[in-house]
């Protein structure tokens, strides 16, 4: 009875959530279209990785393997264990964190495209499969623990991995993001309120 009352109020939270989806999804997008020329190499990342786990076979190992790591690492939290591995990419925060220094401190450039796929293409994988996991998981019928951990770990995701670009990349800024993500989940809000009113 707890657990379903619990899937219900975690199922009613999500949709209370779906505006800051939307309004985090615009602003990364957003922030991505400032790579200029770079960005469409991202997005092929993010494509190739999704006909890559429909087409070809999912990369359960690969991703388990850097889940295991933080595990690791963190095993002497079982609150930080449990988490962190969702919500850190690690392969991609080692793509950007390559790419940092290698540009910065040794002055080496001219691979932003590569470095861009492999973030579009590890950020999917990562998402992807922590979400199955979490589905996989919750084995209520609404599925109500799923869909917001997922919508949680999106989020923290997307934040984390645009701080790192605006490590990276100085047409991407950290602030940008978040300053249009507020905006595009409060204007849902509004839309959702104002509706509501007419009814």
């Amino acid at each position: 009875m707890k657990t379903g009352l619990l899937g219900v109020l975690k199922l009613a939270a999500f949709v209370c959530v779906i505006p800051v989806l939307i309004g985090v999804t615009a602003g990364f997008s957003r922030e991505i279209l400032e790579l200029k020329q770079f960005a469409d190499f991202f997005w092929y990342g993010v494509i190739a990785y999704v006909l890559f786990h429909l087409f070809v076979f999912t990369p359960q190992g690969l991703y388990h393997f850097f889940q295991g790591i933080l595990t690791e690492i963190f095993g002497f939290s079982s609150i930080l264990s449990s988490i962190l591995p969702d919500v850190f990419p690690l392969l991609t925060t080692v793509v950007l964190l390559v790419f940092y220094v290698t540009a910065n401190l040794m002055n080496i450039r001219g691979w932003e495209n590569v470095v861009l796929f492999l973030t579009g293409f590890s950020l999917s994988m990562h998402i992807v499969l922590t979400a199955q996991d979490e589905y996989e998981e919750d084995e209520t019928h609404l599925k109500g623990h799923y869909v917001f951990s997922a919508a949680l770990m999106y989020i923290a995701v997307l934040a984390l991995v645009m701080l790192l670009l605006h490590l990276c990349f100085e047409s991407v800024t950290f602030f940008n993001f978040c300053k249009v993500s507020y905006r595009a989940s409060m204007d849902v809000y509004d839309l959702i309120l104002r509706r509501l009113h007419l009814m």
